[in-house]
């Protein structure tokens, strides 16, 4: 009997200790965690997690009464899902730009990305303070997987275009993630 897969997504007030109870929740419907991915952004703690378990221990975790007990205050959804299919045939690339926080650049950068038929695997973000200006820099982080060398170079030579037009400092290379 293979596994069964559901994403749970939870989103409250930051406060100590919630990534105990939802992973508490998580365990006694005798579920796994596969990939999580947890933050605070702003006051709100947020937490995106791949579980797996069998058919009964995924309807258990779905069916699960969230109004009640240590998560009563977060949003809390649990979405049956597939099984996660690797990607195969290809290189792991990361895309990183770094810049002044202007409006509009994870937008620019994804956008080029859809038009090149490429997909998003993980994007992530950050804004700290600018050595000695503390101006916001911003951080944009992305994981593809490209055919191979060619289509990196094409790809590259986008992103550049992209860089001057935008002001972004934009690197491309191999993910030191393995490929399937």
């Amino acid at each position: 009997m293979g596994s069964a897969f559901a994403v749970v997504r939870a989103i409250g007030t930051d406060r100590i200790g919630v990534v105990d109870d939802v992973s508490a929740v998580v365990e006694q419907a005798s579920c796994n965690i596969e990939e999580s991915k947890m933050s605070v952004l702003g006051g709100e703690f947020a937490v995106m997690m791949l579980v797996s378990g069998t058919d009964t221990a995924i309807r258990t975790l779905v069916e699960h009464d969230f109004s009640r007990g240590a998560l009563k205050d977060f949003s809390v959804d649990v979405i049956p899902t597939k099984e996660p299919q690797a990607i195969r045939g290809g290189v792991p690339y990361e895309i990183e730009t770094v810049s002044i926080d202007s409006p509009g650049i994870v937008h620019a950068v994804t956008s080029l990305l859809a038009r090149e038929r490429i997909g998003v695997e993980e994007l992530e973000t950050d804004t700290t303070p600018a050595p000695f200006t503390g101006s916001p820099l911003f951080t944009l982080r992305i994981r593809i997987t490209l055919a191979g060398p060619k289509r990196a170079a094409q790809l590259k030579e986008l992103l550049q275009q992209l860089a001057l037009e935008r002001d972004l400092d934009i690197t491309v290379k191999r993910s030191s993630r393995e490929a399937e």
